[in-house]
Order: structure tokens, then C-alpha cells, then sequence
């Protein structure tokens, strides 16, 4: 309720000052004020937008440019940078980062110059989709490409301030992990990467890959001879890898179960025996690559732990050979403390693992993506940094909002409520004020001759969630149920040991509530006569509101 009051406050500072320069107030809010455990983020083109964003947080309601928390944030915990196999890519993918974002693209022309020596065409032109360009779709190229992506967003997270605890790679994206933790010199990952590719060309045509969407304990037994689990990606979702005519008949009878499979667009079977005529070649090539120890932990999916010591070209064979152990890698992470993780990918591929896995553990970690197909880069990046910041974890916001003078904006929200003295026990009665039972009806009073009854609250949009749900041209307007049952429940109190029964309601007018601030509304039983009569009025919330207004 506080975070939505702040939106309030914020929206009527902006409302009466059109002229408050929104750099400012977007600095005050990033740097001079405290960040507590309730948060959101409001991501706007323009004045426009940003009021609309205010309005709807004020109101409870939801709203396709705001980022808010899932209650309260949790500072603390480590940070993971997720790098995902082939399969994310998409034709101009991050094409606009390399002409706006100078971070991104000077990254990606270091990698661009790491890998010309393996390769005869440039990263950046097939990004860019020039003439001559080979096409992505040829596994010597998507996956040198998605490597340079990938290194390059990962220096992108670092400019923003997000810096990894921790690296995990699945399947190719090992490379990229192996790079960013330190582990592998930009060099040497090119080659890796450039060569591998290379090498997997001579295996098109020899076999295919699928997700099933069941956990690996079940899908094994349903494997015959050529087919293997390729990747334990979560326990709801493995990969299976084998020859093209065995593999159909799995994925066949698995539809037929009405299990859902996705066939992959490759012709090979990686992590599978597919692989081995390429492993002679693989060492031969990547002879004298070796890892070195890094600060930045780098658990490895071979083997579902980290990684310690050094690792030679035969790792980067049985990187393809064998399954990847995402699944129990990521569980070993969630145990040793990591509740932040972000994918560095063209577009989510391991967000759903990611959550699941985090849903069954209890443990329930943050999981952002950078990019997806389609979309404008630097929002998707600035809106996954806003979940981050919702999560607790440290952005550092003087890097995308510059510091400078600072707005005078409204101070805290507090949440005003009357504290009324309850008397003691034996002390005469009720109290002069009491809260009526029904939330709605606020405070109660009878009169001495207890043949009144009138009951006091104040309403907003924030009072009851369900309240914004009911729009007349853009306003929130009381429903007549709400008025109706306003009444039941009114007359339930006056007239406790008696059915509270309306036979008529007559609806005078309107209870509009306003996009800020509150509305007094005061209902009144008299009970004197031969039929109750109930009465609903309401005004605005201060010192100088008009008088009230009838409804029912």
C-alpha cells in the first residue's frame, strides 16, 4: 500500500508540474532515495506514458511497462551468468546494439578479430545481414555467432554494473562461460568454438534432436538402440539425441502418449554417440587450449560441479560427446547459495529450466533473460535489469541514469490510520468509535436513543484490489453491487438478530473514486420507523471538501 501511495504522491507532483524535467526526477529516485523491500520500476517512452505507468501502480492495476517485485525484494544471494546452446538465434538478432550500444559492439569486433583467423567471414556482417554473408542457418556460423553475442551481452550486464558471482554453459555455451569467467582467453574461445563448428559440418544429415517434456527418469526407458538423453535440462523438460529413423519413432509414440516434443532444427545428434567420428579431428585441432584458474566460479554441466584445476582439448570433446547435467548443475548452484541468474542470449532459451528447477527446490531464484526476437535490445536489457532491481540485487543505475541535480519530489507515503483508545475491560461499554465488522463500513456510532446507526470510512482505488475493476470511461465508479452490499451489511449491525433484507434500493448517483487521494463515505441506518431506511453519501477527503453527495 506504501509503494502504491508513492505512486500516487509521484503522479500529482507530475500532474501539477508539467514543466519538472524527468531526467531529474528519474535521478532522484535512482540515487537519493532509499531502495526498500517494495519496489517497481516504470519504463516510459515519454510524460505520457510514465502517467499512465503511475496511474496504474497507484491503482493496483496492471500495466505492460512496469516491473514490480513479487513482494518483498531479497538482497543477498549470488549471481549467475547463464549461457545457452544453439537454438536462441534469430535472424537480426542484436543488430540494433551494434548501433546504439558502443559497449556491445566494441566487444563484438574484439570477437569478430578473435575468430577471422578460424574463419573467411565476419561476425558483424552476418549479424548485419550483408550481401555475401554466409547464412546463419549453417552450424559453422551460428554458433561462432551466438558465441560473439553472448560474450558481447555479458560485457553489456558488466557496464550496468551486474557482475557474475558465477558462469554456467550448456551444451556450446560452455565456451562462452569458460570466456567471460576468465577461464579461456578470447583467443583460445574463438577457436574452440570456430573449429568445433567446423568440425560438426561433416556430421549433417546423420541424425536429430527433440525436447520431451517429461523428466529424464521417464523418458529412459522409452529409449531403443540409437537414441539417447542428450540433456537433463530440468525435471520437466529432456533433450533426446539419436539417428533419424529411431528418434521419429520415439517422438511418434510420445505424441501419440500426448507428450509434448519439439523437434530441434539440427540434422546431428550432439551428446550423443553421433559425435565420435569428429573426436580425433577435435583434439588434433584444439591440441595446447587449456583453461586457467579464474576468480569467477565456473560450474560445469559434464560434470554437475565446479570446475577445478585445468581442463585440456578432451573436455571440449566430452563437452560434446556426453549429456549435458544442466539440471543437477544448476541444483548444486541454488545450494551453494546463487538466487540471482541471468541469461545471456538473442532470445530466453533456459528461463522455464531455470524456474522450475527454482520451484522445485522451494527456493524460487530470479531469472532474467537480455534480448528476445523481435525486440527493441536496449529495452529488453533495461527492462531485465528492472527485474534484477525488484529482486533485490544491486544495479548500478548511474550507469543508465546519469546523476545531476536533484528534483524536489513529494517525501514518504505513510500509511495514515487512526489509532483509536479501546477502553478497559469493565469501563462502561463500548467504545465512542468502533470498527464495524464489514472492512468497507470503517468506524460505527449508534445514537444515545439507539435508533441511528452511522458508520464512517475512507475509500481509495487502493482500499480493496477488486475496487479498480469497475471503469466507466476511464474512471473507477463504485458498482451498485458494492452499494447494495454497503447496505446488507450496515443494516446486518443495526439490526443484528433480523434477516438484513433490502427490498429497495434507489441509486441516486455515481461514487466516482479519484485517481489520487481519498473519499470520505458515510452510511446511516435509522431504525425508528416501521421500515429501516439506509442512506450512502459520500465527499472528498480535507479540510476544505464540499459537502457530501448521495448515491443510495
Amino acid at each position: 500500500s506504501a509503494l502504491r501511495g508513492q505512486a500516487a504522491r509521484l503522479l500529482e507532483a507530475l500532474e501539477g508540474r508539467p514543466g519538472l524535467s524527468l531526467s531529474a526526477v528519474a535521478a532522484t529516485l535512482a540515487h537519493h532515495r532509499t531502495h526498500f523491500e517494495h519496489r517497481a520500476v516504470l519504463h516510459a517512452p515519454d510524460r505520457a506514458g510514465l502517467l499512465d505507468g503511475l496511474r496504474a501502480l497507484a491503482g493496483g492495476r496492471p500495466d505492460p511497462d512496469r516491473v514490480m517485485g513479487p513482494g518483498q525484494a531479497a538482497p543477498g544471494g549470488k549471481l549467475a551468468f547463464v549461457f545457452p546452446g544453439q537454438g536462441s538465434q534469430w535472424s537480426g538478432m542484436a543488430r540494433d546494439l551494434l548501433d546504439r550500444d558502443p559497449v556491445f559492439a566494441d566487444e563484438l569486433d574484439r570477437c569478430d578479430a578473435a575468430l577471422r583467423p578460424f574463419t573467411d567471414w565476419s561476425v558483424t556482417a552476418v549479424l548485419r545481414g550483408e550481401a555475401g554473408a554466409p547464412p546463419l542457418e549453417r552450424v559453422d556460423v551460428v554458433q561462432p555467432a551466438l558465441f560473439a553475442v553472448m560474450v558481447s551481452l555479458a560485457a553489456v550486464w558488466r557496464a550496468r554494473g551486474v557482475l557474475p558471482d558465477a558462469v554456467i554453459g550448456h551444451s556450446q555455451g560452455e565456451v562462452a562461460a569458460a570466456c567471460v569467467a576468465g577461464a579461456l582467453s578470447l583467443n583460445d574461445a574463438a577457436a574452440v568454438v570456430a573449429l568445433r563448428s567446423q568440425a560438426l559440418t561433416g556430421l549433417a544429415g546423420t541424425g536429430g534432436m527433440a525436447v520431451v517434456a517429461l523428466p529424464h527418469t521417464e523418458v529412459e526407458p522409452l529409449l531403443g538402440d540409437g537414441v539417447s538423453v542428450a540433456a537433463v535440462n530440468s525435471g520437466r523438460a529432456t533433450v533426446v539425441a539419436g539417428a533419424v529413423e529411431p528418434l521419429e519413432a520415439l517422438l511418434t509414440g510420445l505424441e501419440a502418449r500426448q507428450v509434448f516434443v519439439r523437434r530441434l532444427d539440427v540434422d546431428y545428434a550432439s551428446h550423443s554417440d553421433r559425435v565420435e567420428p569428429v573426436r580425433a579431428r577435435i583434439l588434433d585441432e584444439l591440441d595446447g587450449v587449456v583453461t586457467c584458474p579464474t576468480d569467477i566460479a565456473w560450474y560445469s554441466t559434464v560434470t554437475a560441479e565446479p570446475v577445478t584445476g585445468e581442463l585440456e582439448a578432451g573436455y571440449w570433446y566430452t563437452n560434446l560427446r556426453e549429456t549435458v547435467r544442466f539440471a543437477p548443475a544448476v541444483e548444486r548452484m541454488l545450494a551453494d547459495g546463487y538466487r540471482h541468474f541471468v541469461e545471456l542470449s538473442p532470445h530466453p532459451a533456459l528461463l522455464t529450466a531455470l524456474r522450475t528447477l527454482g520451484e522445485d527446490t522451494g527456493l524460487e531464484p530470479a531469472a532474467v533473460g537480455s534480448l528476445r526476437r523481435d525486440e527493441d535490445g536496449l529495452a529488453c536489457l533495461d527492462r531485465a535489469a528492472a527485474e534484477l532491481h525488484v529482486h533485490g540485487r544491486r544495479i548500478d543505475w548511474r550507469r543508465l541514469v546519469p546523476d545531476g541535480a536533484a528534483a524536489d519530489l513529494p517525501t514518504y507515503a505513510w500509511d495514515l490510520l487512526r489509532h483509536w483508545t479501546e477502553p478497559e475491560s469493565g469501563a462502561g461499554g463500548p467504545g465512542l468509535f468502533d470498527r464495524a465488522a464489514h472492512p468497507l463500513l470503517g468506524v460505527q456510532l449508534q445514537s444515545a436513543d439507539e435508533t441511528r446507526w452511522t458508520f464512517r470510512g475512507e475509500w481509495s482505488p487502493a482500499t480493496a484490489d477488486w475496487l479498480p475493476d469497475h471503469t466507466v470511461f476511464g474512471r473507477t465508479v463504485v458498482s451498485g453491487t458494492t452499494l447494495l452490499e454497503l447496505c446488507r451489511a450496515a443494516l446486518a449491525v443495526a439490526r443484528p438478530d433480523e434477516p438484513a433484507d433490502i427490498t429497495d434500493l434507489l441509486l441516486v448517483g455515481p461514487l466516482v473514486l479519484p485517481g489520487t487521494g481519498t473519499v470520505e463515505v458515510s452510511v446511516e441506518v435509522v431504525t425508528g420507523g416501521e421500515v429501516p431506511e439506509i442512506t450512502v453519501h459520500s465527499r472528498p477527503r480535507g479540510q476544505d471538501a464540499p459537502g457530501w453527495t448521495p448515491h443510495a
